[in-house]
């Protein structure tokens, strides 16, 4: 366990296989040490059933982890794009 430093996105159409594998090319992709890299998933820092008291924090945490990574499917009409927060994030 570590400080974040990537913030992690994804709908709930995403199974874990696809998020882990997404975080692993994106590692790769850009030469980052998976072992070093700490990811903060956006379910475990907003309440999804009480978003509202968490969004007014939500720029704050996401400028401090530092980068924002997107685990979008369905690349023609991608879900995550539909969410608010999720766009917000």
């Amino acid at each position: 366990v570590g400080v974040a430093n990537a913030f992690v996105i994804w709908s709930l159409e995403s199974n874990v296989e696809k998020i882990l594998d997404t975080l692993e090319s994106h590692c790769n992709d850009r030469n980052i040490p998976l072992k070093s890299t700490y990811f903060w998933v956006s379910d475990f820092v907003i309440k999804q059933n009480d978003v509202e008291n968490d969004l007014a924090f939500l720029e704050e945490c996401i400028k401090s982890i530092g980068y924002t990574v997107a685990v979008i499917e369905r690349w023609n009409k991608p879900k995550i794009l539909s969410r608010s927060y999720c766009v917000f994030e």
